[in-house]
């Protein structure tokens, strides 16, 4: 069986047919789960390590994210999840979080106040592997400095989720971290094919089934907005356009309106950081080509 990359992965479990409505209660739930999870994703991106989300359902989330040898890089990661759940207000069900604010002056105390316990394995044996305050501190700074887009992460995270939270609230926690385990270990897989890859250089039309709506061209060494828009031929507003476009159906799918200030968090978050990997650029590149041809032809119409 050919594995799928863990963007289409993503898509395919996200795709949302129908506008999903949840119970207060559970819609706070969920948003908590998000906010903890874009907390990973977001300090692990700030700090150049790749990730991916994955909400499968109540108290199923993961943030994958590629290994460091570094201790307080991957202490800072781990933090993150509980650091963004403290900033932006919302902890996880269950969670009594310092009964202080988190400072850069109170982040001592703090992080020798939060109950470790009551973090999953994984975030507990990674803030232990470092000093927990340089672990904290760091996690601290980077989410702080990125509030905006900490604050866009959990969101859009949170409406891909809903549909997929809401099919799976009746399902018990050993499918659920089944589910978690193998969106990790598909991820981890990617992340050794990428590596394989980086040795060749071929035309990247020829290297993957996913790549059909690009055109043909060399695989490039660094995967940023500028070699988006080389590769797919788009101008600076097209490619705003897009991400535009697919930021206020995604609103649309989750049954609100975005606003100006969310358009322009989504766009300087794809110019700085939506295509700084190999399978995010081609996936963006080729959501991008359809979405360019299926404008050409409304346009032809009207």
């Amino acid at each position: 069986m050919t594995m799928a990359t863990t963007d289409n992965a993503i898509d395919r479990l996200y795709e949302k047919a129908t506008i999903v409505s949840l119970a207060p209660e559970d819609e706070l739930h969920l948003r908590s789960i998000c906010i903890h999870e874009a907390g990973h994703a977001v300090t692990a991106s700030q700090l150049g390590i790749e990730n991916a989300c994955l909400v499968a359902g109540p108290a199923a989330g993961i943030c994958a994210h590629a290994p460091t040898a570094d201790p307080l890089k991957r202490a800072a990661v781990c933090w993150g999840g509980v650091v963004a759940e403290c900033l932006l207000g919302l902890p996880f069900r269950g969670r009594k979080l310092p009964p202080f604010k988190l400072t850069e002056w109170t982040v001592f105390d703090w992080s020798r106040q939060v109950q470790l316990h009551t973090l999953s394995t994984e975030d507990r044996e990674g803030i232990e592997a470092c000093d927990l305050h340089s672990g904290c501190k760091l996690a601290f700074d980077t989410l702080s400095q990125n509030m905006e887009i900490l604050e866009y992460a959990a969101t859009s995270l949170t409406s891909r989720s809903r549909k997929l939270f809401a099919e799976n609230a009746s399902r018990g926690k050993p499918s659920l971290d089944r589910e978690l385990d193998d969106f990790s270990v598909l991820f981890h897989a990617e992340q050794r094919a990428r590596a394989a890859e980086r040795k060749t250089d071929k035309p990247l039309a020829d290297t993957d089934a996913t790549t059909e709506a690009l055109p043909p061209c060399q695989v490039p060494s660094a995967f940023n907005f500028l070699t988006f828009l080389a590769n797919t031929g788009a101008t600076e507003m097209e490619a705003d356009d897009f991400v535009r476009d697919r930021t206020r159906r995604e609103g649309w799918g989750a049954g609100r309106a975005v606003g100006d200030k969310e358009f322009e968090v989504a766009i300087n978050f794809f110019r700085e950081h939506g295509v700084s990997n190999r399978d995010r650029w081609i996936f963006a590149a080729k959501q991008f080509c359809e979405w360019r041809e299926k404008a050409k032809q409304e346009r032809s119409n009207v």
